[in-house]
């Protein structure tokens, strides 16, 4: 990829919750190696040969990994988090030596993401856009979430999220200390429920908590459901030559968390997060960890959210003080910019019809096969679909994409 340049200018376990232009840029976005599902979704998978201790030959592992994709992703959990981060943020340590439950799949999960550069320019003009505004992360934060919501207020805001989706009855929710995303969701087949894992201590604030349920259930977890009455999908998928969908699933949901913003005038719609997962990316992979750490320092300014960021690029290595990470958090911005450059091409009910591209999307053979009838769509998009393409419109501009 060449680079573009922008034109200046806590465990509780089991509990239930009732109820091509951008800006300035010539952009490709390269599709890599991404066809993953988000992080954390779906079980625990076995993986032969390692024992789930580091032991054995490997064999097997390779085979297994790339099969499961991301469900594998907590094999790149470090066990000694916690206490590699005390070290490190007591000055004890310059570079964190993490230890794994099973090291002989470390190397093909982290094979699996490829970095990519092509939109590193245009992230550094979001992150650098909102410093010169806010000063500050932690200013930009509080000016557009607001205060950091106690667990009982964030189950409230899930309770009457899920009622007004009439899914109080299929998704529970967890909390849990031993997650790195804030966020994930699990669908376990055999009982048919889902799982809303939430980390704690709890990050979420209370002007932001909407949109992280707009991300989780009404993107993500309609997404799904409604694949499921496809009945075309699941058979068709290979001969119909599908894209990998990750990139769309998690750009689409992440455009979904900021739309609160976008519909209130005092908020500003960066994507933020997704432009740090971005720019970290690429930076973690000619980095170490303190040098990635120091580099990090102008964006984020909150040790513990700059330590968490350095540990999502780099889980999967055991020795921190050398270049290189996992990259699967780029396909977050790299697909929110595409679905914004086609937001006025796209028929958002085939969006939301099954886990596809969005380019598949756009397909007439595709747009075909789509039974319309039973699909589910969110009451954010259903209430006033013209009033959502302006809320994408103003998050494209906000974010130099055209």
């Amino acid at each position: 990829d060449g680079k573009v340049k922008p034109s200046r200018r806590f465990v509780r376990k089991n509990k239930t919750v009732a109820g091509q232009k951008v800006g300035g840029f010539s952009a490709s976005t390269p599709a890599g190696n991404t066809g993953r599902k988000a992080v954390g979704l779906g079980k625990t998978p076995r993986v032969k040969g390692g024992g789930g201790n580091g032991g054995g030959d490997g064999k097997g592992v390779k085979k297994k990994v790339m099969k499961c994709n991301s469900k594998c992703l907590w094999m790149v959990h470090p066990k000694n988090l916690v206490e590699q981060e005390e070290l490190f943020l007591n000055g004890e340590i310059q570079n964190p030596c993490f230890e794994y439950e099973n090291e002989d799949a470390l190397s093909v999960v982290l094979s699996a993401f490829k970095v990519r550069e092509g939109m590193f320019d245009l992230a550094v003009s979001i992150l650098d856009d909102c410093i010169s505004r806010f000063n500050k992360e932690s200013s930009f934060l509080e000016h557009d979430g607001g205060s950091i919501l106690p667990q009982e207020s964030v189950e409230e805001q899930v309770n009457k999220y899920l009622s007004e989706m009439n899914l109080e009855n299929k998704i529970n929710v967890n909390f849990t200390s031993e997650k790195i995303s804030p966020t994930s969701v699990i669908h376990d087949p055999k009982t048919r429920k889902t799982r809303l894992m939430i980390a704690i201590p709890i990050t979420y604030r209370e002007k932001r908590m909407n949109g992280v349920l707009n991300h989780e259930i009404g993107t993500h977890y309609l997404r799904k459901m409604n694949g499921k009455k496809q009945k075309w999908y699941k058979n068709k998928k290979k001969k119909l030559e599908l894209k990998p969908y990750i990139e769309s699933e998690e750009g689409f949901a992440a455009i979904n968390q900021v739309l609160d913003a976008s519909n209130d005038p005092n908020r500003v719609p960066y994507l933020w997060t997704q432009a740090l997962y971005y720019y970290a990316a690429v930076q973690g992979s000619k980095m170490n960890f303190r040098e990635l750490y120091d580099d990090l320092a102008k964006y984020i300014d909150d040790p513990k959210r700059r330590w968490k960021q350095c540990v999502r690029v780099k889980r999967g290595l055991k020795d921190t003080s050398i270049a290189g990470g996992l990259y699967k958090d780029q396909v977050y911005f790299e697909g929110a910019v595409r679905v914004l450059q086609l937001r006025h091409e796209i028929d958002f009910r085939y969006l939301y019809a099954a886990k596809l591209h969005v380019e598949d999307c756009l397909r007439p053979e595709i747009q075909k096969l789509v039974n319309l009838d039973n699909v589910i769509m969110p009451r954010f998009y259903s209430d006033d679909p013209e009033g959502y393409v302006r809320s994408l419109d103003r998050i494209a501009e906000v974010n130099h994409i055209i």
